[in-house]
């Protein structure tokens, strides 16, 4: 095959999967800004402690199961209202 046609089709896959990569990263965000600020509005939260937060990911019709978790510090972004 010529390598400039998989070079092509390997491009084409990258883009799909990364347009795939930004909507999860996007609602993601949305859902967790949501999460914090509800909970901050309900009294759940103060605003400036620390969450852990984890999002797995699985791939229907295979064995992925993608588990990550990153510290949120509140105090960052909301501390001192």
């Amino acid at each position: 095959m010529n390598p400039g046609v998989l070079s092509d089709r390997r491009k084409r896959v990258e883009h799909y999967y990364m347009k795939i990569s930004k909507k999860l990263g996007i609602k993601s965000q949305l859902e967790i800004e949501q999460g914090v600020t509800d909970a901050i509005g309900r009294s759940l939260l103060d605003g400036n402690g620390r969450l852990m937060a984890k999002a797995r990911i699985t791939l229907d019709g295979t064995d992925m199961n993608f588990t990550l978790a990153e510290e949120i510090s509140l105090a960052e972004q909301y501390g001192h209202m």
